[in-house]
Protein backbone atom coordinates (compact mmCIF):
# COMPACT_ATOMS: atom_id res chain seq x y z
CA UNK A 1 0.00 0.00 0.00
CA UNK A 2 1.30 3.45 -0.87
CA UNK A 3 1.53 5.68 2.17
CA UNK A 4 -0.48 8.89 1.73
CA UNK A 5 1.43 11.83 0.35
CA UNK A 6 1.66 14.81 2.66
CA UNK A 7 1.52 17.37 -0.09
CA UNK A 8 1.31 21.13 0.23
CA UNK A 9 0.84 24.18 -1.92
CA UNK A 10 3.72 26.06 -3.45
CA UNK A 11 2.89 29.06 -1.23
CA UNK A 12 3.00 26.89 1.86
CA UNK A 13 6.32 25.44 0.75
CA UNK A 14 7.95 28.87 0.88
CA UNK A 15 6.93 29.13 4.52
CA UNK A 16 8.66 25.81 5.19
CA UNK A 17 12.08 26.67 3.79
CA UNK A 18 13.42 26.99 7.33
CA UNK A 19 12.58 23.35 8.14
CA UNK A 20 15.37 20.82 8.39
CA UNK A 21 14.13 17.80 6.48
CA UNK A 22 15.53 14.41 5.76
CA UNK A 23 18.96 13.68 4.38
CA UNK A 24 20.73 10.60 3.18
CA UNK A 25 24.37 9.80 2.76
CA UNK A 26 26.61 7.12 4.11
CA UNK A 27 25.72 3.87 5.46
CA UNK A 28 25.35 0.64 7.24
CA UNK A 29 27.91 -0.98 9.50
CA UNK A 30 28.84 -3.53 6.84
CA UNK A 31 29.29 -0.99 4.07
CA UNK A 32 32.73 0.16 3.04
CA UNK A 33 33.38 3.81 2.23
CA UNK A 34 36.77 4.95 1.01
CA UNK A 35 38.51 7.70 2.94
CA UNK A 36 38.13 10.06 0.00
CA UNK A 37 34.36 9.51 -0.07
CA UNK A 38 33.63 9.57 3.64
CA UNK A 39 31.43 12.23 5.21
CA UNK A 40 31.19 10.87 8.78
CA UNK A 41 29.94 13.98 10.53
CA UNK A 42 26.77 13.82 8.39
CA UNK A 43 25.75 10.31 9.40
CA UNK A 44 22.90 9.39 11.76
CA UNK A 45 20.77 6.22 11.89
CA UNK A 46 17.98 5.83 9.35
CA UNK A 47 14.74 3.89 9.31
CA UNK A 48 13.61 1.61 6.49
CA UNK A 49 10.23 3.30 6.94
CA UNK A 50 11.31 6.01 4.50
CA UNK A 51 12.14 3.55 1.70
CA UNK A 52 9.89 0.57 2.48
CA UNK A 53 9.79 -1.02 -0.97
CA UNK A 54 13.56 -0.74 -1.28
CA UNK A 55 14.07 -2.26 2.14
CA UNK A 56 11.84 -5.24 1.37
CA UNK A 57 13.44 -5.87 -2.03
CA UNK A 58 16.99 -5.81 -0.74
CA UNK A 59 16.34 -7.66 2.51
CA UNK A 60 14.73 -10.50 0.55
CA UNK A 61 17.43 -10.40 -2.14
CA UNK A 62 14.94 -10.17 -4.97
CA UNK A 63 14.83 -8.10 -8.15
CA UNK A 64 15.39 -4.41 -7.48
CA UNK A 65 14.97 -1.66 -10.08
CA UNK A 66 16.06 1.94 -9.61
CA UNK A 67 15.31 4.69 -12.09
CA UNK A 68 17.60 7.71 -11.79
CA UNK A 69 16.02 10.76 -13.42
CA UNK A 70 17.16 14.33 -13.69
CA UNK A 71 19.59 16.40 -15.71
CA UNK A 72 23.28 16.27 -16.61
CA UNK A 73 24.46 15.10 -13.17
CA UNK A 74 22.39 11.98 -13.74
CA UNK A 75 23.12 11.64 -17.45
CA UNK A 76 26.79 11.83 -16.53
CA UNK A 77 28.27 14.98 -18.05
CA UNK A 78 31.85 15.20 -16.84
CA UNK A 79 32.30 11.42 -16.64
CA UNK A 80 34.80 9.76 -18.96
CA UNK A 81 32.17 7.36 -20.27
CA UNK A 82 28.75 5.79 -19.62
CA UNK A 83 30.13 3.28 -17.10
CA UNK A 84 31.46 6.09 -14.90
CA UNK A 85 28.18 7.95 -14.36
CA UNK A 86 26.80 7.78 -10.85
CA UNK A 87 23.84 5.51 -11.83
CA UNK A 88 26.17 3.04 -13.59
CA UNK A 89 28.55 2.97 -10.63
CA UNK A 90 25.62 2.64 -8.22
CA UNK A 91 24.47 -0.41 -10.20
CA UNK A 92 27.94 -1.98 -9.94
CA UNK A 93 28.16 -1.35 -6.19
CA UNK A 94 24.71 -2.76 -5.44
CA UNK A 95 25.35 -5.84 -7.60
CA UNK A 96 28.55 -6.51 -5.64
CA UNK A 97 26.75 -6.17 -2.31
CA UNK A 98 23.73 -8.25 -3.31
CA UNK A 99 25.02 -11.03 -5.58
CA UNK A 100 21.78 -12.98 -5.24
CA UNK A 101 19.58 -10.15 -6.49
CA UNK A 102 18.93 -8.87 -9.98
CA UNK A 103 19.88 -5.18 -9.71
CA UNK A 104 18.91 -2.77 -12.45
CA UNK A 105 19.75 0.92 -12.16
CA UNK A 106 18.36 2.71 -15.20
CA UNK A 107 19.83 6.08 -16.17
CA UNK A 108 17.14 8.44 -17.45
CA UNK A 109 19.04 11.71 -17.09
CA UNK A 110 18.84 14.39 -19.80
CA UNK A 111 21.27 17.30 -19.72
CA UNK A 112 19.75 20.73 -19.14
CA UNK A 113 16.45 19.41 -17.83
CA UNK A 114 14.30 21.34 -15.37
CA UNK A 115 11.56 19.97 -13.13
CA UNK A 116 9.05 20.78 -15.89
CA UNK A 117 10.97 18.62 -18.34
CA UNK A 118 11.01 15.69 -15.96
CA UNK A 119 7.26 15.96 -15.41
CA UNK A 120 6.64 15.92 -19.16
CA UNK A 121 8.28 12.52 -19.55
CA UNK A 122 7.70 11.05 -16.10
CA UNK A 123 5.11 8.46 -17.17
CA UNK A 124 6.99 7.32 -20.26
CA UNK A 125 10.59 7.31 -19.03
CA UNK A 126 10.19 6.55 -15.33
CA UNK A 127 6.87 5.14 -14.13
CA UNK A 128 6.41 2.85 -17.13
CA UNK A 129 9.54 0.98 -15.98
CA UNK A 130 7.81 0.10 -12.68
CA UNK A 131 10.73 1.06 -10.44
CA UNK A 132 11.07 0.09 -6.80
CA UNK A 133 12.95 3.36 -6.22
CA UNK A 134 13.10 6.64 -8.10
CA UNK A 135 16.05 8.96 -7.51
CA UNK A 136 15.03 12.41 -8.71
CA UNK A 137 17.85 14.90 -9.14
CA UNK A 138 16.36 18.37 -9.36
CA UNK A 139 16.87 22.07 -8.75
CA UNK A 140 20.16 22.95 -10.44
CA UNK A 141 18.84 24.02 -13.84
CA UNK A 142 15.74 25.60 -12.33
CA UNK A 143 18.08 27.81 -10.29
CA UNK A 144 20.40 28.63 -13.17
CA UNK A 145 17.46 29.38 -15.47
CA UNK A 146 15.74 31.52 -12.85
CA UNK A 147 12.52 29.48 -12.83
CA UNK A 148 9.88 31.11 -10.64
CA UNK A 149 9.98 29.70 -7.10
CA UNK A 150 6.29 28.87 -6.90
CA UNK A 151 6.37 27.26 -10.33
CA UNK A 152 9.29 25.06 -9.31
CA UNK A 153 7.60 24.10 -6.04
CA UNK A 154 4.31 23.26 -7.75
CA UNK A 155 6.05 21.09 -10.34
CA UNK A 156 8.14 19.31 -7.73
CA UNK A 157 5.12 18.56 -5.56
CA UNK A 158 3.25 17.20 -8.60
CA UNK A 159 6.17 14.91 -9.37
CA UNK A 160 6.32 13.68 -5.77
CA UNK A 161 2.61 12.92 -5.83
CA UNK A 162 2.72 11.03 -9.12
CA UNK A 163 5.74 8.93 -8.13
CA UNK A 164 4.17 8.02 -4.81
CA UNK A 165 0.88 7.06 -6.41
CA UNK A 166 2.80 4.58 -8.55
CA UNK A 167 3.93 2.74 -5.41
CA UNK A 168 7.64 3.47 -5.90
CA UNK A 169 9.91 4.77 -3.17
CA UNK A 170 11.35 8.22 -3.81
CA UNK A 171 14.67 9.84 -2.96
CA UNK A 172 15.37 13.46 -3.91
CA UNK A 173 18.91 14.43 -4.92
CA UNK A 174 19.63 18.10 -4.27
CA UNK A 175 21.83 20.36 -6.45
CA UNK A 176 25.58 19.96 -6.38
CA UNK A 177 27.86 22.30 -4.46
CA UNK A 178 29.45 24.78 -6.86
CA UNK A 179 32.28 26.93 -5.50
CA UNK A 180 31.48 29.61 -8.09
CA UNK A 181 27.96 29.83 -6.69
CA UNK A 182 29.00 29.75 -3.02
CA UNK A 183 28.02 33.39 -2.54
CA UNK A 184 24.86 33.21 -4.61
CA UNK A 185 21.93 33.25 -2.19
CA UNK A 186 19.53 32.31 -4.96
CA UNK A 187 21.36 29.10 -5.80
CA UNK A 188 21.50 28.25 -2.09
CA UNK A 189 17.77 28.90 -1.89
CA UNK A 190 17.08 26.18 -4.42
CA UNK A 191 19.14 23.75 -2.34
CA UNK A 192 17.02 24.78 0.65
CA UNK A 193 13.88 24.40 -1.47
CA UNK A 194 14.61 20.74 -2.23
CA UNK A 195 15.27 20.10 1.45
CA UNK A 196 12.03 21.86 2.38
CA UNK A 197 10.14 19.74 -0.12
CA UNK A 198 11.53 16.63 1.53
CA UNK A 199 10.70 17.85 5.01
CA UNK A 200 7.17 18.91 4.11
CA UNK A 201 6.33 15.74 2.20
CA UNK A 202 8.16 13.10 4.19
CA UNK A 203 10.59 12.32 1.37
CA UNK A 204 14.26 11.62 2.09
CA UNK A 205 16.77 13.97 0.48
CA UNK A 206 20.35 13.07 -0.38
CA UNK A 207 22.20 16.23 0.64
CA UNK A 208 24.74 16.31 -2.12
CA UNK A 209 25.65 19.95 -1.62
CA UNK A 210 26.52 19.39 2.03
CA UNK A 211 28.55 16.27 1.26
CA UNK A 212 30.52 17.96 -1.52
CA UNK A 213 31.26 20.94 0.70
CA UNK A 214 32.47 18.51 3.37
CA UNK A 215 34.81 16.86 0.87
CA UNK A 216 36.35 20.22 0.04
CA UNK A 217 36.55 21.43 3.64
CA UNK A 218 38.33 18.23 4.68
CA UNK A 219 40.62 18.24 1.63
CA UNK A 220 39.33 14.90 0.37
CA UNK A 221 38.84 16.62 -2.98
CA UNK A 222 39.92 19.87 -4.54
CA UNK A 223 37.67 21.89 -6.78
CA UNK A 224 39.56 20.54 -9.80
CA UNK A 225 39.31 16.87 -8.76
CA UNK A 226 35.68 17.11 -7.62
CA UNK A 227 34.41 19.05 -10.63
CA UNK A 228 35.23 18.75 -14.31
CA UNK A 229 36.81 21.50 -16.39
CA UNK A 230 33.58 23.50 -16.59
CA UNK A 231 33.48 23.67 -12.76
CA UNK A 232 29.84 22.62 -12.93
CA UNK A 233 29.75 18.87 -13.42
CA UNK A 234 31.28 16.10 -11.34
CA UNK A 235 34.19 13.82 -12.31
CA UNK A 236 34.66 10.04 -12.42
CA UNK A 237 36.03 10.13 -8.86
CA UNK A 238 33.31 12.30 -7.35
CA UNK A 239 30.58 10.37 -9.21
CA UNK A 240 32.08 7.23 -7.69
CA UNK A 241 31.90 8.70 -4.20
CA UNK A 242 28.34 9.85 -4.83
CA UNK A 243 27.47 6.28 -5.87
CA UNK A 244 29.20 4.78 -2.81
CA UNK A 245 27.33 7.02 -0.41
CA UNK A 246 24.08 6.64 -2.30
CA UNK A 247 24.39 2.85 -2.06
CA UNK A 248 24.90 3.09 1.67
CA UNK A 249 21.95 5.44 1.93
CA UNK A 250 19.42 3.18 0.24
CA UNK A 251 20.53 -0.10 1.83
CA UNK A 252 18.64 0.42 4.97
CA UNK A 253 20.95 2.89 5.75
CA UNK A 254 21.71 6.21 7.34
CA UNK A 255 20.36 9.73 7.31
CA UNK A 256 22.65 12.67 7.88
CA UNK A 257 21.13 15.47 9.88
CA UNK A 258 22.54 18.62 8.32
CA UNK A 259 21.95 21.74 10.36
CA UNK A 260 19.23 23.78 8.65
CA UNK A 261 19.94 27.37 7.61
CA UNK A 262 19.09 30.15 10.03
CA UNK A 263 15.70 31.82 9.82
CA UNK A 264 17.18 35.08 8.57
CA UNK A 265 19.27 33.37 5.92
CA UNK A 266 16.30 31.39 4.70
CA UNK A 267 14.06 34.42 4.57
CA UNK A 268 16.61 36.22 2.43
CA UNK A 269 16.99 33.15 0.24
CA UNK A 270 13.24 32.94 -0.30
CA UNK A 271 13.10 36.60 -1.25
CA UNK A 272 15.90 36.21 -3.78
CA UNK A 273 14.50 32.95 -5.11
CA UNK A 274 11.28 34.73 -6.01
CA UNK A 275 12.95 37.77 -7.52
CA UNK A 276 12.81 38.60 -11.24
CA UNK A 277 16.61 38.77 -11.63
CA UNK A 278 17.49 36.10 -9.13
CA UNK A 279 20.46 34.35 -10.72
CA UNK A 280 23.15 36.66 -11.97
CA UNK A 281 26.35 35.69 -13.74
CA UNK A 282 25.45 31.99 -13.59
CA UNK A 283 26.84 29.44 -16.00
CA UNK A 284 24.58 28.36 -18.80
CA UNK A 285 22.31 25.51 -17.68
CA UNK A 286 23.59 22.06 -18.62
Amino acid sequence: MVKPALLLSATALCALFTMGGFGLTAGSASAQVSDQCAAPTLVSPASARDLPRTSVALSRTRDFRVVAVGSSSTEGTGASGPTMTYPAQLDQILEARFPGAKIDVVNKGIGGETAAGTLARLDRDVLALKPDLVIWQLGTNDALRNVDAKTFATQAVEGIERIRRSGADLLLLEPQFLPKQAGNATYAAYVDAVRALGAANGVPVFRRSAVMRYWLDHKQFTATTMLSGDQLHMTDASYHCLAELMANAIVPSAMPAVEPPSTNASAQAIKLLSGPTAVRNAEMPR
